[in-house]
């Protein structure tokens, strides 16, 4: 009789003391690792993608993507818990885009509500790199090294360069230049 009151008392307690999760965002995706940090620094980076972000981990590996089409409240809720603080609003009126910045030189880009694209500036750490490794910092021959298909081009803003659907811009166009700025999706440049 003992056994079978302590086991239910052991039962009642684990009920209890696991509180159910807040269910994710409409139309978010499922986290596919760990679960996320209190507080993060929006330095330690992430994976830029030709179709979104993907925050990394204190620690190592990647936490949920945030795909272009997120609405803006769906994105905020995400990165705000994740990096545990709220952006820096701006934006491009020109293009009709809202800007959110979360530090570390990345602007999150928002055209009608829904995330369109984001811009790794020159300040950017190298922790924020395309999946090729390509990142602020990098040079030319090392882009064509890990992207034979790049194509470099001169044009209104400087020389720029394009590895699928990821484009960047350049300080020169020799081997030795580097890369100045990511971006994929929609961008507040004017050309």
């Amino acid at each position: 009789m003992r056994i079978l009151i302590l086991t239910a008392s052991v039962l009642a307690l684990a009920a209890c003391s696991q509180p159910a999760e807040a269910p994710a965002p409409a139309d978010a995706p499922a986290a596919t690792d760990a679960a996320q940090p209190a507080s993060f620094d929006a330095s330690a980076g992430g994976l830029l993608e030709a179709d979104g972000l993907t925050p990394a981990q204190p620690g190592g590996g990647t936490a949920l993507k945030i795909p272009f089409g997120w609405t803006e409240a769906q994105v905020t809720e995400f990165l705000n818990g994740f990096w545990g603080r709220e952006p820096e609003r701006g934006e491009c009126a020109d293009l009709g885009l809202t800007t959110l910045t979360y530090g570390a030189d990345l602007d999150l880009l928002f055209e009608g509500g829904r995330f369109a694209g984001y811009f790794a500036g020159e300040d950017a750490p190298e922790t924020f790199s395309t999946i090729g490794e390509i990142h602020v910092g990098s040079t030319l021959a090392e882009i064509r090294a890990a992207s034979p298909e790049v194509q470099v081009t001169e044009g209104s803003v400087g020389p720029e360069f394009g590895v699928g659907e990821v484009f960047g811009f350049l300080s020169g166009t020799g081997d030795d230049a580097r890369v100045t700025g990511l971006y994929a999706g929609r961008a507040c440049i004017f050309r």
